[in-house]
């Protein structure tokens, strides 16, 4: 199996967060509209964490002839803790100096042990939601992924199947459910995780990407069809995905700019400030603000904690580009 380095993926991953944080600026002058940019960069989250996650337990199962699951933790805790941490400090402290509205105990708890996605409210922390979703199912797929040893495909296949079809129409979850529950998203990850494992999509890039944000728009638009909608999103996030991986072509080339690559290495820095800056607190200096927030928190909290990772032959991903998806 192919483990080379992906550099058009930090590319990927800063047109996510660049359709988040557009979608919260938007937000504030108009929520249908920015909804719809921001919950369609958390789907290329989604879909990228799937896919990554996945080849990370590979890569450590070809090198050492299984997925070391408490090195595989110990690596996620540090890559997401800090900078939650850190940002949920200067929360407490914003919220102690009555500069934001002070959480409830139920959201702070969601907010530090990762069940934001069915509990807690406000403004503030209500991103974590997503967060939320990632880190459930960091803890669900690697041991899943340990005991499918046989036929991985076929039953990842199956899983998304029950997921996408069978679950959603026996529960009829609302638009809300649908959306920030794990339960009823993971069909979105799981997708990611058969292109890991060896599914092909030869859906040609200039009919996918046209697809996805016709289909993308559309089924925002009509809600009727909401039961699928996030899953043929993933399937066309995951064709270009796949072009990525085998091609080179002219989007290959804009991904992989240095403008859209430093927003992908800042991505999860990035997505955890914005909530505080944009939306409703949108001012002139925002954006600025964000920027220069979210870099110190990459370089100052981020990266003194990823140098803490063991360099000597673990699961490390090199081709995954900077780090795997936080957010």
């Amino acid at each position: 199996m192919d483990f080379t380095r992906l550099p058009a993926l930090d590319g990927l991953r800063g047109l996510a967060v660049l359709l988040v944080i557009a979608g919260h600026i938007i937000f504030a002058r108009s929520t249908s509209a920015g909804n719809f940019l921001g919950l369609s960069g958390v789907s290329i989250f989604f879909v990228l964490s799937g896919f990554l996650i996945t080849r990370v337990l590979l890569l450590d199962e070809t090198r050492v002839g299984r997925a070391r699951l408490a090195r595989f933790y110990y690596r996620r805790a540090l890559r997401i803790l800090p900078a939650l941490s850190c940002f949920l400090l200067v929360v407490a402290l914003l919220s102690a100096l009555g500069v934001i509205p002070a959480p409830s105990p139920l959201t702070w708890l969601a907010s530090c042990f990762y069940f934001r996605n069915v509990a807690g409210v406000g403004w503030d922390t209500k991103h974590l939601w997503s967060l939320s979703i990632e880190e459930q199912f960091y803890l669900v797929w690697p041991l899943a992924f340990v005991l499918i040893q046989r036929r991985r495909r076929l039953r990842v296949a199956g899983m998304i199947i029950i997921a996408c079809i069978a679950w959603k129409w026996i529960t009829q979850p609302t638009m809300d459910q649908l959306i920030e529950r794990l339960d009823l998203r993971i069909d979105t990850f799981l997708i990611g995780a058969a292109a890991a494992l060896g599914l092909r999509s030869k859906v040609p890039i200039v009919l996918s990407t046209t697809l996805l944000a016709v289909w993308s728009f559309f089924s925002f638009a009509f809600p009727a069809i909401r039961h699928v909608q996030y899953t043929v999103q993933a399937l066309l996030i995951i064709a270009v995905i796949d072009h990525l991986r085998h091609n080179h072509s002219a989007f290959t080339v804009v991904l992989c700019s240095a403008p859209l690559r430093m927003a992908g290495k800042l991505s999860y820095s990035l997505y955890l400030w914005q909530q505080l800056l944009l939306g409703p607190h949108l001012t002139w200096w925002s954006v600025s603000a964000l920027l220069l927030v979210a870099s110190g928190s990459y370089y100052l909290v981020e990266q003194p904690f990823l140098r803490l990772k063991d360099p000597s032959g673990g699961a490390v991903a090199p081709f995954s580009g900077a780090q795997t998806v936080a957010v």
